[in-house]
C-alpha cells in the first residue's frame, strides 16, 4: 500500500539522490528500507542507509560504476553491494527471498516481488519501502505497528526464529529500544520455546545485539520480561541480578554504560562471559575488575580517598556504581564518592622502584617488597610525606631486612644444597625460610656453599644481562674443575650439557685494579680450551624457573670439563669459531655464540664484580691460573645413559664426556 510522502530530509542529500538515481528509482526499480524508513516514521535519527533494489548484485555493481560512484561487493552471495557516495556507505541489496536457513545463515534467490522479500524480513516495522519521494510501500502493516510501538514478527514467529536464532534477541532488543506496552505474545512464546537455539550463535552475534539491548530506552522493563522467560540461561545459567540493574538504571540517568550494566546484570564468571561474548582483552579485563572487589562506600572521606587511590579513578568510578547497584546503597554515599573521584585529585606515590635501586638494590621481589611497606605508612599518613621521607623510610626498612637476612640465613640454604648434591636428592623447599629472595641473597648463598665445601675456587661461570636481570656468575670448585675426556655417573639426574668456550688467566685481575675493559680482560687471558659445562639441578623440577634460585645453585654447574689448550686466537679467530655437539651418534650445529657476544666483557665484568662478594671471595680476586667459561653456545642439550657427547671446535679443540 502507499500513502502520502514521510518528512525524510537525508533523502534529499546529493549523494543519496546520486545513488537511487544510478539504481533507477525514479522507475520504482529501486526503494529505501529498514531501519531507515522505520526511524523516519519514528521522527528519530537515521544513521544507516539501505536499500533494496530489484537488480542482480552484477547489474547493480555495473550501474554504479556506471554512474561514477564505488561499489563494493560487501555480502554478494546475499545480493548486497555497498556503494560509497560523498564517502557515505549505502547497503543495497537484491530482493531475495530465503530458500534454506538453518537458524545462522540463509540460501537465498533472487526475486523482483517487493512482498516477497519483504515476508522473509524478521519484523513488520523493518519490511517498509520508502521509494526516493517518500511514499511507503508496506506489504506487511509494519508501518502501523511501527507508529503503535508493537514489535511484531513477519509471519508465523517461530519460523521467523528458526530461520536466524539472533531474532531472540533482535526481539527483545526491539521492544526495548521502540516498543510501547506489552510484549506480543506469540513473539514472546517463539522466543521462550526456541531459546536454547541461543547458544549456536557466534559470541560476536550475541555481544553485539546484547549491548545494543543495554542501551535502550526501556532496557529495565524489556530484561525483566527475558527473565521471566528464561531468554540467555542457554549461554548464562545464573540468575540475571535484574533488581540490582533496574537500581543502576535508575541512577545512571541519560548516561548508560553498557559493560557495567552487563557486569551488573550477568551474576556469571567474569572469563566465562569475556569467553562466551567474545570481548576484547580490554573489555574483558574490565569486567573482570568489576566482579572482584566492592567499595566500602559508608567509610569516612579519608577511608574512600584511600580506596580512590587504591583503585585509580576508572576502577574506583566502576566500583562505586557496581557497589550502590549490588548493595542498594543510599544514593548521596555514590553522589559522595562520585564527586570525589571527579574533583579530589589523586596524589601519586613519591617512591618508584628506581629510587630504590639507586640506593644499589638490585632488582628483585624485595623491592616490591619495600614499596608495599612504604605506600602503606604513605597512606596512613594521608599521603603527606615527600620523596625525601619516602626515601629515608626505605633505607631504614632495607636495613632491617638485611639485618635480618644475612646472620644465618644463607648458610642455612647453602647447607640444604650441598646436602642435595652429596645425597643427589632434589631439594623440595628451603628450610626455616631461607629460600634467597634477591640477587645478592643467592650470591651470599654461592658463598656459603664455597665456606662449607672446605675447598679452594678454581674456575668461574659467567653470563650476560637479561631482560630486568643483571650479569651472573658462580664459582666452581677445583675438584669440579674435569680434565676431557671424562667419564661421569649414570646416576645424574638431569644429564644435561652446554658446549662452551672457556679462557685461562695468565696474570691475576684483583678487584681494586677495576672496573676493567674488556681489552684489559683480554690481555690477562693465556689461553683458550673447549669445555662442557655438566648441568644439574639441586632443585626437584627443571627447568628453574626462579631466576634467583637458580643463581643460588650455582647457576645449576655440576662440573666443568675442559678439553686441551690453546693460546689464546686472535679476536678474528675467536670471532669466526663454529661448533658442534654430538650426542652419541647424532651430531648438531652448536652456532648461537658466545652469549653476549664479547666473552672478555663478562670477564671484565666478573673481575669487578668479584670485589662485592664474601671477604674470602673479595680479597683473592681472579688469579693467575684461573678458567672462566662464558655460556653456552647450544642452549642446554640431554644425555642418557651410556651416552657420550662430543663437544668440537674446529681450530680450537674439542672435549669430552661420557655417562656411565
Amino acid at each position: 500500500m502507499a500513502s502520502e510522502p514521510a518528512n525524510s530530509t537525508w533523502r534529499n542529500v546529493p549523494a543519496t539522490q546520486a545513488v537511487m538515481a544510478a539504481l533507477g528509482a525514479e522507475a520504482g526499480l529501486a526503494r529505501f528500507v529498514g531501519g531507515c524508513v522505520r526511524n523516519t516514521l519514528l521522527q528519530l535519527p537515521v544513521t544507516d542507509i539501505d536499500i533494496a533494489t530489484v537488480h542482480p548484485p552484477e547489474e547493480t555493481t555495473k550501474r554504479l560504476l556506471a554512474a561514477g560512484l564505488k561499489a563494493k561487493p560487501t555480502g554478494i552471495a546475499h545480493g548486497t553491494i555497498t556503494a560509497i557516495a560523498d564517502r557515505q556507505p549505502y547497503e543495497i541489496t537484491t530482493l531475495r527471498r530465503d530458500m534454506v536457513t538453518d537458524g545462522r545463515r540463509a540460501v537465498v534467490a533472487f526475486t523482483d516481488d517487493w512482498a516477497e522479500d519483504a515476508a522473509r524480513r524478521d519484523f513488520t516495522m523493518n519490511a517498509i519501502f520508502m521509494d526516493i519521494d517518500g511514499m511507503i510501500l508496506d506489504p506487511m502493516g509494519g508501518m502501523e505497528d511501527a507508529l503503535a510501538g508493537r514489535v511484531r514478527f513477519v509471519g508465523q514467529a517461530t519460523q521467523r526464529i528458526r530461520e536466524d536464532a539472533l531474532r531472540i534477541l533482535r526481539f527483545f532488543r526491539f521492544q526495548a529500544q521502540y516498543g510501547k506496552g506489552r510484549l506480543d505474545a506469540d513473539a514472546l512464546a517463539a522466543c521462550r520455546l526456541d531459546a536454547a537455539s541461543l547458544n549456536g550463535l557466534s559470541g560476536e552475534r550475541i555481544r553485539n545485539e546484547l549491548l545494543k539491548l543495554l542501551g535502550a530506552p526501556a532496557t529495565g522493563l524489556v530484561v525483566r520480561a527475558m527473565a521471566e522467560v528464561g531468554i540467555l540461561y542457554a549461554l548464562f545459567p545464573n540468575p540475571l541480578r535484574v533488581e540490582a540493574l533496574d537500581r543502576l538504571i535508575a541512577r545512571e540517568g541519560n548516561q548508560p554504560d553498557l559493560f557495567r550494566r552487563l557486569a551488573v546484570l550477568l551474576d556469571h564468571p567474569p572469563e566465562a562471559v569475556t569467553q562466551r561474548l567474545r570481548l576484547s582483552r580490554e573489555d574483558g579485563a574490565r569486567l573482570s575488575a568489576m566482579a572482584i572487589d566492592r567499595l566500602d562506600l559508608d567509610a569516612d572521606e579519608a577511608g574512600v580517598k584511600v580506596q580512590l587511590h587504591r583503585y585509580g579513578v576508572k576502577r574506583f568510578v566502576d566500583l562505586a556504581w557496581m557497589t550502590a547497584a549490588l548493595e542498594d546503597s543510599e544514593p548521596a554515599l555514590l553522589g559522595r564518592a562520585l564527586a570525589l573521584s571527579r574533583n579530589w585529585k589523586v596524589p601519586t606515590f613519591p617512591l618508584r622502584g628506581a629510587d630504590l635501586i639507586k640506593l644499589g638494590l638490585v632488582p628483585d621481589q624485595r623491592i616490591g617488597r619495600i614499596l608495599a611497606t612504604i605506600e602503606t605508612r604513605w597512606i596512613d599518613g594521608g599521603f603527606q610525606a615527600d620523596q625525601e621521607v619516602c626515601l629515608a623510610w626505605a633505607c631504614d626498612s632495607l636495613t632491617q631486612e638485611l639485618e635480618q637476612d644475612m646472620a644465618n640465613i644463607a648458610e642455612t640454604a647453602a647447607r640444604a644444597l650441598t646436602n642435595a648434591r652429596a645425597n643427589n636428592q632434589p631439594v623440595q623447599s628451603f628450610p626455616d625460610g631461607s629460600a634467597p629472595g634477591s640477587v645478592e641473597a643467592a650470591y651470599a648463598i654461592q658463598d656459603a656453599a664455597v665456606a662449607l665445601s672446605g675447598e679452594e675456587v678454581s674456575a668461574w661461570k659467567v653470563g650476560p644481562a637479561a631482560s630486568n636481570f643483571p650479569e651472573t656468575c658462580a664459582p666452581i670448585l677445583a675438584s669440579r674443575v674435569l680434565s676431557s675426556p671424562v667419564a661421569l655417573s649414570n646416576a645424574l639426574r638431569l644429564k644435561a650439557v652446554e658446549c662452551e668456550v672457556a679462557f685461562r688467566l695468565a696474570r691475576d685481575l684483583p678487584p681494586a685494579g677495576g672496573p676493567y675493559t674488556s681489552a684489559q680482560a683480554r690481555d690477562a687471558v693465556a689461553t683458550a680450551m673447549v669445555a662442557i659445562e655438566v648441568v644439574e639441578t639441586r632443585y626437584a623440577s627443571w627447568p628453574v624457573e626462579d631466576r634467583i634460585w637458580a643463581l643460588a645453585d650455582n647457576q645449576s654447574n655440576h662440573a666443568l670439563v675442559v678439553g686441551a689448550e690453546t693460546p689464546l686466537p686472535d679476536a678474528t679467530t675467536i670471532d669466526a669459531l663454529t661448533a658442534t655437539l654430538a650426542l652419541g651418534e647424532a651430531v648438531k650445529p652448536a652456532d648461537k655464540g658466545f652469549p653476549g657476544g664479547d666473552p672478555f666483557a663478562l670477564i671484565a665484568w666478573l673481575a669487578t664484580h668479584v670485589g662485592t662478594r664474601s671477604p674470602a671471595l673479595a680479597t683473592r680476586g681472579l688469579k693467575a691460573g684461573d678458567i672462566i667459561t662464558t655460556g653456552s653456545w647450544n642452549g642446554v642439550d640431554f644425555a642418557t645413559d651410556g651416552m657420550t657427547v662430543r663437544a668440537d671446535y674446529p681450530g680450537l679443540g674439542s672435549a669430552e664426556v661420557t655417562y656411565g
